[in-house]
């Protein structure tokens, strides 16, 4: 609200200025006038207003350790996915920043009555010390309180602009209108330093607490697979009984199939050769009645072998049947319990780590402290055209309004991990009438 007051108040005193033309003017800029003229050629003002830097608190850039693996470095996001560059850049924009702020420098010179070239310049030197912690302690009953730790910052945070503007003329003196271009880079880094915090015991006392519940949690996977292969181990037993039991069927079956086929060959070779012994005979013939009775008995005989040979055939094929059922129930148990025993070995692996883990830190483990340095930058270039109006308060003290109509920004974000390799993220972004600025000048 504050910027938008000062913004209407700027622009009616420039609209109050113009009506109102002094007596004795020429009625061109830079010909006469306060201060609005070609004797003065330099320029100094300071610039208030939009925020024409980043967003100066870089602590966004600042890695983020972590024991997990799962963890990655990078600008602040949710899991693995960081946030837009985007965000942390919104410089320049509309309704950003506060008009009374100060934002840096201009120098300026006069080429000519109607071309200056000027130059813009701002830095941010932050530096915070870094503290240690200090532990308390408890004597008797009384508590010497600990001392909390700071981390250690440096920031640097600045910009420079380079750029030229054209003058055009009006017909009040006081008052001037420019147009021109401007090319910026803008920097900022930061650099800390985490110092003894006291992390390490507490991180001590936890993995302790985690490495117990490890042990623990791997002692129960080893009896609980333990017991699956028990239980596996019994059922590839039962099928490899009842595996064992029907391949001693089939072989029985087998066996005496084959030997009816046999006695099924030797009855069907002895009818036949009665048969045509029979049938090559006559009536009258004395051994007629023999023969015939010999080839019914025969007959009966085949008949006989036939049955029995049937029979164990169609036994023998459900033997085989009951032989290979029985051989994939063995073969599927046998691969259960295979898997089974795989898992024994793995939670027997993990039980004997996490014990001698359990064991290694319960016996008084020594920590080390490793401080952490880190730190990260960002880089911005610009382009912008601007444009703006000057009014001559007084002689040599100028009230100016500036904005850009368009600009565009090309920032690197770098996070900058210790013993890692740097994280990058870039962003463009093109604006339009932003960077809204009152400039307080003095010409001489």
């Amino acid at each position: 609200m504050t910027k938008r007051l000062v913004i209407v108040a700027a622009m009616m005193t420039f609209c109050g200025g113009a009506m109102a033309q002094d007596e004795g003017t020429s009625g061109g800029g830079f010909s006469s006038g306060l201060s609005l003229n070609t004797n003065n050629k330099y320029q100094i003002s300071l610039l208030l207003g939009n925020q024409v830097m980043f967003n100066q608190n870089l602590t966004y850039l600042t890695p983020k350790y972590s024991n997990d693996a799962g963890v990655a470095i990078g600008l602040p996001g949710t899991n693995s996915q960081s946030e837009n560059p985007i965000s942390y850049i919104r410089f320049n924009d509309l309704g950003q920043g506060n008009l009374v702020n100060m934002a840096g420098v201009q120098f300026t010179y006069f080429l000519t009555d109607g071309i200056d070239i000027n130059a813009s310049f701002g830095m941010d030197l932050r530096s915070t010390p870094k503290k240690d912690f200090v532990e308390g302690e408890q004597i008797k009953d009384m508590a010497i309180q600990g001392q909390k730790w700071i981390e250690g910052q440096f920031q640097n945070n600045w910009l420079l602009t380079l750029g030229g503007n054209y003058h055009f003329t009006v017909s009040n003196d006081r008052m001037d209108l420019y147009a021109g271009l401007q090319f910026g880079y803008q920097h900022g880094h930061i650099n800390t330093y985490t110092p003894y915090t006291d992390a390490d015991y507490a991180y001590l006392t936890e993995s302790a607490a985690n490495l117990e519940a490890a042990a623990a949690s791997a002692a129960s996977a080893l009896a609980d697979a333990q017991s699956s292969a028990l239980a596996a181990e019994a059922l590839k037993t039962f099928a490899g009984t009842n595996y064992s039991d029907a391949y001693e069927t089939y072989t029985e079956w087998s066996k005496t199939t084959a030997n009816n086929k046999v006695t099924l060959d030797n009855a069907q070779a002895y009818y036949d050769e009665l048969d045509a012994k029979f049938n090559g005979m006559e009536s009258t013939d004395p051994d007629y009645a023999t023969v015939k009775q010999q080839r019914a008995d025969a007959k009966n005989w085949l008949a006989y072998a036939q049955d029995e040979y049937d029979g164990a055939k169609s036994s023998l094929e459900n033997a085989t049947k009951a032989k290979d059922k029985a051989f994939e129930e063995y073969s599927s148990a046998n691969s259960k319990y295979m898997d089974a025993q795989g898992k024994v070995t793995e939670a027997q692996s993990q039980a004997d780590a996490a014990k001698a883990q359990l064991n290694a830190n319960g016996n008084g483990a020594t920590v080390l402290y490793t401080p952490r340095v880190g730190g990260g930058q960002v880089t911005c270039f610009t382009t912008s055209v601007v444009a703006g109006v000057n009014y001559a308060l007084t002689d040599g003290l100028i009230l100016g309004l500036e904005f850009s109509p368009y600009t565009f920004n090309y920032t690197l974000l770098e996070v900058c991990p210790q013993d890692n390799r740097v994280y990058q993220a870039s962003a463009f972004a093109n604006r339009f009438f932003a960077n809204t600025m009152l400039k307080i000048g003095f010409r001489f």
